[in-house]
């Protein structure tokens, strides 16, 4: 072997020895490097153990004892063996579920629903998103109605349906929890819960349906997400308690009746996504003093506005296509309002602001002009060169 092989091959074993010498420190190193594991006890106590833990790559945590009043520890939400990044593990509790409540278990799955009580419950009642190894996903129809002694409803994540009447006539229920994974809330869910005061709605749902909170006149508060896109008819019927409302910018619709009789109901501050105002949506909100009806809507439903008495000023925008009949009727003290160009004359329903303060300029025609057939919407008062008639007193022009 020459002198310059001899020189290549120490170069390679060097080189080798150097790559091997190398990896092994690596692997020792790697071995020793340790984690952060953090236990997050969501609301529980602490018994015994640290919430903050120091671990080897691969080595395994060590949980703590912890307690929470009125549940039960489930689990932890991650593993907490062969750690091997910086960790924070959450405790799951779960609720004692309150004695009385009965189940139906959905065949051939691991999942059950809520189908009844026993009618005497009283007090904080307490569902939990098992019933032994079944997942809870829903309350059925009519499940609690008519639970007059119940005053509170805890409800865990997990429940995606509460059925129609599911609540109804709870009337000492003064609160509720609606679970972040609610994606159907049924008709009159919350029919005639007379003491509730507040709720919020989950980002969960894009509808709120039909009677929802109906008669439910102690409501003072409710909080809508900013998912939602439309409000059923008679949603808020005679919640007389509610004072204000925050509209999301996702509404497009308010259906018919939907705040009939929210005669507390002092401001209204409409989202520019609105297109449409049913029949009689906001009818009777007897302390309303001025609305703004943004452009985007399209269309404003018959009586609408109808007996806001309070009402003095409407402002309605370029783009409104319709205003439906009685829309404003006896709203004794409005004064103010303007009928934008992009409403057709003819589109201006019937009565529309009678019994209001307000007079509107209308051209007759002239001694040459009478046979010209005339349509005449009778909207309210009119006023001529030299007088003011009111639309009850109008005659069929046409033929004239």
């Amino acid at each position: 072997m020459t002198t310059k092989q001899r020189i290549k091959l120490i170069v390679i074993l060097a080189v080798e020895f150097i790559a091997i010498a190398v990896l092994l420190l690596l692997i020792f190193f790697a071995g020793k490097q340790s984690y952060t594991v953090k236990f997050d006890l969501n609301g529980g106590t602490l018994i015994s153990g640290d919430l903050e833990q120091s671990v080897r790559q691969g080595g395994r945590a060590t949980p703590p004892t912890a307690a929470k009043e009125g549940h039960y520890f489930l689990k932890w939400s991650e593993s907490y063996d062969k750690v091997t990044r910086d960790m924070v593990i959450k405790a799951v509790w779960e609720y004692e579920t309150s004695p009385g409540i009965e189940y139906n278990i959905i065949p051939n799955s691991n999942y059950c629903t809520v189908s009844g009580c026993f009618k005497g419950m009283q007090g904080d009642v307490y569902i939990g998103a098992y019933n032994g190894n079944l997942r809870v996903l829903g309350i059925e129809d009519n499940a609690f109605k008519d639970c007059t002694g119940i005053t509170r409803i805890h409800l865990l994540d997990g429940i995606v349906k509460i059925g129609n009447n599911a609540f109804s006539g709870c009337t000492s229920l003064e609160s509720i929890e609606l679970p972040d994974t609610l994606a159907i809330l049924g008709t009159n869910a919350f029919k005639n819960c007379t003491s509730l005061t507040e709720v919020t709605i989950p980002e969960s749902l894009t509808t709120l349906p039909d009677y929802a909170f109906v008669d439910c006149a102690a409501l003072t508060t409710c909080n809508l997400p900013s998912t939602l896109t439309n409000i059923g008819k008679y949603a808020f019927k005679n919640c007389t308690a509610m004072t204000s409302i925050v509209f999301p910018e996702s509404l497009t619709g308010i259906m018919d009746n939907a705040f009939i009789n929210c005669s507390a109901l002092t401001a209204l501050d409409l989202p520019s996504s609105l297109t449409t105002i049913g029949t009689g949506a906001f009818k009777q909100c007897t302390t309303l003093t001025m609305v703004e009806i943004p452009g985007s809507v399209l269309t404003l439903g018959d009586s609408a506005f109808r007996q806001c008495t309070a009402l003095e000023k409407v402002i309605l925008h370029e783009g409104l296509t319709s205003i439906g009949s009685y829309a404003f009727y006896e709203c004794t003290n409005l004064a103010e309002l303007t009928v934008p160009s992009t409403v057709p004359f003819e589109s201006v329903g019937v009565n529309a602001f009678e019994k209001t303060q307000l007079v509107f300029d209308v051209e007759y025609p002239t001694e040459e002009e009478i046979d010209i057939p005339i349509v005449r919407p009778p909207w309210g008062p009119i006023k001529g060169e030299d007088f003011i008639i009111d639309s009850d007193d109008l005659i069929d022009l046409n033929g004239v």
